[in-house]
């Protein structure tokens, strides 16, 4: 083969490289952009019974394909999972009735579902009287909704925009739940006058009763270790705990049993080295009070007499 034809043949395997790379990069793009619409897709419709027996979808608030005559599009939805009993979720039904006052003349939607098998319409029906919930409360009780939304622990709150697509999914109680809100309301429904901050709770600084607070010792590089008293005798209260716990992203959890009737108030325990972590804590479980105990102790929550009343 002379010069000129190596060089050739040279030249056409070069272009044949260059396209073949275009058509992959091409590929790439189309793959990553069909993707992109997979995640974006919209929460299917559903429907529950609320509180009064009429029946309420999704599809009544946002997405394409209205459910009712005389549907009007909701530029803002949240719809949230909760339990009478779940503490953060009181804290969030709290921020959420701010919220919804602000902003429902604007377009803002909510819709509340008491998630569980213990969540009946009697019990729903006092908490919605008690805190004055004006928007639609209905009851899950054998996960259709849940099922929808990928549920697996509770306070649960997404965000959806007019098409039902999810614009934010929070788990668990979080400290800055009321600034992320009020983002996305500016963000969809426009601007509007500024919300207070959520209240923080104030931890008072006292010596528990001798034995009160077991022993340990927490490494914050590695994540902090928690103890649960359980004063209640009831166990299932400290293994929803731990669940709570685990979905906020704290591995390092051990339970313990005092005797039952002892405690009469559900605390926080905490040395001053844990103090931030157990203010954390504190928010996640609705501000349950904090106590301040000497160094070297573990962050350690009592579960007494009054928890989830």
């Amino acid at each position: 083969m002379n010069k000129k034809s190596f060089k050739s043949s040279g030249i056409v395997r070069f272009g044949f490289l260059i396209l073949g790379l275009a058509a992959g990069i091409i590929f790439l793009a189309h793959f990553a952009d069909a993707q992109t619409d997979t995640q974006k897709e919209p929460i299917k419709n559903f429907g529950l019974r609320d509180l009064n027996g009429k029946m309420v979808f999704l599809n009544d608030f946002c997405g394409e394909k209205p459910s009712r005559i005389g549907w009007k599009p909701r530029k803002m939805m949240i719809v949230t999972f909760f339990a009478t009993w779940c503490k953060p979720c009181k804290v969030e039904t709290g921020l959420l009735l701010d919220l919804y006052e602000k902003w429902k003349d604007k377009g803002l939607q909510i819709m509340m579902i008491g998630y569980g098998k213990d969540q009946t319409e009697e019990v729903l029906s006092d908490y919605v009287k008690e805190r004055g919930i004006a928007f639609p409360v209905m009851a899950d009780r054998t996960g259709v909704a849940g099922e929808k939304f990928g549920i697996t622990g509770i306070p649960r709150v997404f965000v959806l925009d007019h098409s039902c697509r999810i614009m934010e999914d929070v788990h668990g109680a979080n400290e800055k739940f009321t600034e992320m809100m009020e983002a996305h309301a500016q963000e969809l429904l426009g601007a509007g006058a500024e919300t207070a901050p959520a209240p923080a709770p104030a931890p008072p600084a006292a010596t528990p009763p001798p034995g009160t607070a077991p022993a340990g010792k927490s490494s914050l590089e590695t994540g902090p270790e928690i103890i649960i008293l359980n004063a209640t005798g009831k166990s299932e209260l400290a293994q929803e705990l731990t669940g709570l716990l685990q979905n906020n992203g704290y591995d390092k959890i051990k339970t313990s049993a005092a005797k039952p009737g002892q405690y009469p108030e559900s605390l926080v325990y905490y040395s001053e080295e844990n103090k931030k972590i157990a203010e954390k804590i504190s928010f996640l479980l609705g501000g349950v009070k904090l106590r301040q105990v000497k160094s070297g102790q573990p962050v350690t929550i009592l579960i007494g007499n009054d928890w989830g009343k």
